[in-house]
């Protein structure tokens, strides 16, 4: 017979915690909760003691959980008896468990070959503990074997487990694989028993990596811990840049921002929280994971953008220069400027003769047809409004956008408490200095303020249209206008998007990612240090946008943003070299200089970079 054998941890699963003393830190903020950080240390300390003072005690090469738990004492610590214990342990343990997608593919692959399939580990838990993980994991099948050395008291450290699986096969195994992670255990042992070994190495990335490397003393392991759930959610999809991006990016931003949100929205007392698209998308879908731990709050979303809110939220018509910026329309067709803010087809020769908006809603007839679509959206709106129960006086709502200066938040308002209603409350990752302050009724919060960025967070303030486009890209398009459905129920209308079919892709991808690292967050209790791993999201944001990953860059360069709602130009592209010596950004051509620059040199481009901004400063020292 052929077998294939595997062992378990780190191999077919890892732990989204990391460490597997990281459990007991879980644990022990099961039990007493975030208050009480002495109670939990004391707690995870006495559990890592306890597994010492049974291993050292014992006769043999591998101890039980029972024997652990023998030897520990919780007595100033918790009530809850051992028994309780180990079964929280247990369900935990399970609770943090991932499986390797990679791995799971051998294991098929290899069972269509004619092999027999085992698993053999080096653990405390039962083999019935792990049979029902693997299981779970689609690892295990019917026929397949198990070998724990909890059970058979001999250990893979010190080979005698591997002679339990010949004898358990009857010395009948004529060709015998090992796949594991441990270069004694899985390495040298089974080398040594005539098995041929397969060294796993399961791998962090450049940027999970930084995070580990960071001194534990300093950060008491949180770092590690984000790095960890990120390598997680990897390693239970097949390969994908996509994956990898959401997962060591994204989610570490999008997971805190969205618990922070639900944790002040829970404080205030807000009922119901509505995400504005399309950025407010995945933002939502990590809210529904997250929502468990929020049961008072109910979540929507809500079709709503600058083109189908800011015109018909105005009183009348004559306010347009409110939501249209004067200076910008030298800059742009102004058929395509009305067109995209209001929503109304006009012929470019029609208003060729009209400098500015002003001018043009004098005209009578232009007037006219301006009027009608602002009275019949206006009224559409707010019906939408009313649908969605966004306009209420029997609870208080609030919005959530990802970014801006707020005046998706005021004109939300200013329509609201035209007709009576009462005003929201609004949640930004991000407002610009261009923003207004709001009474307290229709307070906002924002994480972050743009005009405070200095020094070496200055680059936030080059930030392209990563987020809007990458990070929180929507599986739908932007949203122009409302009509009534057969049923007489208000519904969006979107234009159409040429990328769409790759936005779909992509927020796919986004959704899988990040829902997981959500659900994986409440399970390690990582927001337990939640305002700290908001930080090192941020921080990941900027070390991406000062070195961006070569494999980021080649995502991105499939990717067309537009700041104006007009003009589309593509997130990075190659540089020309009179690109390269204006080293500017213009957004008509050119939206992300670092990027492309990176981006057109390839793996060298970053260095080039560095080389680039040095002579450029010894160019500005000199002069």
């Amino acid at each position: 017979m052929k077998l294939a054998s595997f062992d378990i941890f780190d191999t077919c699963l890892v732990r989204a915690c990391g460490q597997p003393n990281s459990i007991f830190d879980i644990m022990g903020k099961e039990l007493f909760g975030a208050n009480d950080n002495n109670k939990w240390r004391d707690f995870a300390n006495e559990r890592c003691k306890a597994e010492k003072r049974a291993r050292f005690k014992t006769d043999n090469t591998e101890v039980t959980l029972k024997d652990i738990y023998q030897q520990a004492d919780f007595t100033n610590i918790t009530e809850t008896n051992n028994e309780t214990l180990m079964d929280i342990e247990c369900m935990i343990e399970a609770s943090v468990i991932i499986g390797v997608d990679s791995i799971r593919t051998k294991i098929a692959s290899l069972r269509e070959q004619g092999y027999s399939i085992a698993f053999i580990s080096d653990m405390y838990l039962s083999s019935d503990v792990l049979k029902q993980l693997l299981i779970r994991e689609r690892m295990y099948q019917e026929g397949d074997s198990i070998f724990v050395s909890s059970e058979y008291l001999v250990s893979k450290s010190h080979g005698l487990l591997f002679n339990i699986v010949k004898e358990h096969y009857k010395y009948a195994i004529s060709e015998w694989i090992h796949f594991g992670d441990n270069r004694h255990s899985d390495g040298k042992m089974p080398l040594k028993y005539g098995i041929k070994a397969n060294l796993i190495n399961h791998k962090y990335t450049v940027s999970e990596q930084q995070l580990i490397q960071l001194p534990y003393i300093f950060d008491n392991g949180r770092n590690a811990l984000i790095a960890s759930i990120s390598k997680a959610v990897r390693l239970s999809f097949s390969l994908s840049p996509e994956i990898n991006f959401s997962a060591d990016y994204i989610a570490p931003l999008f997971v805190p921002f969205v618990f922070d949100i639900l944790t002040t929205a829970n404080k205030e007392g807000i009922n119901s929280l509505y995400f504005i698209a399309r950025d407010g998308l995945i933002l939502y879908e990590i809210a529904k994971e997250l929502g468990h731990n929020f049961p008072n709050i109910s979540l929507h979303y809500i079709y709503l953008s600058r083109s189908s809110l800011y015109f018909p939220a105005l009183e009348d018509i004559h306010q347009l220069t409110e939501i249209i910026d004067e200076n910008k329309v030298a800059d742009y067709n102004l058929s395509e400027i009305i067109f995209n803010y209001c929503g109304v087809k006009i012929d470019n020769k029609a208003v060729s003769k009209f400098k500015s908006v002003s001018e043009l809603i004098k005209d009578e007839q232009l007037r006219e047809l301006l009027t009608k679509r602002h009275n019949e959206q206006r009224e559409l709106l707010f019906q939408y409004f009313l649908q969605t129960q966004l306009a209420t006086d029997s609870a208080i709502n609030g919005i959530v956008d990802l970014r801006g200066t707020g005046k998706t938040h005021r004109m939300i308002n200013r329509l609201l408490e035209s007709k009576g209603y009462r005003p929201v409350k609004a949640f930004y990752l991000e407002l610009g200095k261009s923003r207004k302050p709001q009474p307290d009724n229709s307070a906002y919060h924002s994480i972050i303020n743009n005009e405070r960025y200095f020094g070496g967070n200055a680059v936030m303030l080059e930030n392209p249209p990563i987020l809007e486009s990458v990070y929180a890209v929507a599986n739908h398009s932007r949203t122009v206008g409302y009509k009534l459905d057969e049923h007489n129920r208000v519904v969006p209308v979107f234009e159409d998007d040429i990328q769409l079919e790759l936005n779909k892709k992509l927020f796919s991808y986004n959704k899988a990612a990040v829902c997981l690292w959500a659900k994986l967050y409440l399970a390690t209790k990582a927001y337990f240090d939640n305002n700290h791993n908001l930080y090192v999201g941020l921080s990941l944001l900027k070390n991406l946008l000062v070195e961006p990953p070569v494999y980021v860059l080649k995502l991105f360069s499939k990717v067309q943003v537009s700041e104006t709602g007009i003009e589309k130009t593509y997130l990075v592209k190659k540089l020309s070299l009179l690109e390269i010596l204006n080293r500017r950004t213009n957004s008509r051509g050119l939206t992300w200089f670092t990027g492309s620059f990176s981006y057109t040199f390839g793996y060298f481009g970053n260095s080039a970079l560095k080389l680039l901004k040095h002579l450029s400063g010894l160019r500005h020292r000199l002069l």
